[in-house]
């Protein structure tokens, strides 16, 4: 809406915090410490998904969280270590790439009050294919989420967007206009592909070869 900014702001020793400022009145509120942080504005409401890294670890890889500006609250989305993460353009749901190897022992959490499912973990993977890392979806209100495809990304995908994931999610969008699919670009036995990618389920299927795709905006 335009009201806010949002930025990380360098405290010391290598800690970040996220830092919020209401430009009516000029509050500043820090939320967040952690080693660096990585976020992103929900594209329909004054919410904040973010994740942050340790000192000592990735700048900014890290568990999902979302920042509710209004009240200050934070909730845990999964505590699984999240390398990329794309709001759905409906702001309904978040699309989160992680390592492969992370099991998701903590699962997906909805909330920190007693009132609301402490965990609800990930389903199987609607595709089970070969590759060391995993895209996955999660309702950014429940926090309920779904595995959707194990894959091997292309080398441009990992080397050149991967790592500015939060500068190109602004203008280069994975998600598809309608908020039901996304475009990712897989290596494959037979070459580098660009799979569209249900975010209810169900296979994936094939649109054409190419190193890296996005959605056209409407």
């Amino acid at each position: 809406g335009g009201r806010y900014w949002a930025f990380a702001e360098q405290i010391e020793d290598g800690l970040s915090s996220l830092v919020v400022v209401d430009t009516q009145t000029g509050e500043r509120r820090s939320f967040k410490q952690a080693g660096s942080l990585a976020l992103s504005w929900s594209p329909t409401r004054e919410q904040i998904a973010f994740t942050s890294g340790n000192v000592d670890g990735h700048p900014y890889w890290g568990p999902l969280q979302i920042l509710d500006v209004a009240s200050g609250q934070t909730r845990l989305l999964t505590r699984q270590t999240v390398l990329a993460f794309f709001w759905s353009p409906d702001g309904h749901s978040i699309a989160f790439i992680t390592l492969g190897r992370d099991d998701d022992e903590g699962g997906m959490n909805a909330g920190t009050t007693a009132k609301r499912p402490a965990v609800a973990r990930l389903a199987a993977p609607a595709q089970q294919g070969q590759g060391f890392l995993t895209l996955s979806v999660v309702d950014a209100d429940t926090g309920r989420g779904l595995r959707l495809l194990d894959f091997e990304p292309t080398a441009t995908y990992i080397s050149q967007f991967l790592p500015f994931f939060d500068q190109y999610a602004l203008s280069h969008r994975v998600w598809s206009p309608d908020s039901d699919a996304l475009v990712l670009p897989v290596r494959e036995a037979q070459g580098n592909v660009v799979l569209v990618v249900p975010t209810r389920g169900g296979r994936p299927h094939l649109l054409a070869e190419g190193d890296i795709a996005f959605w056209s905006q409407r």
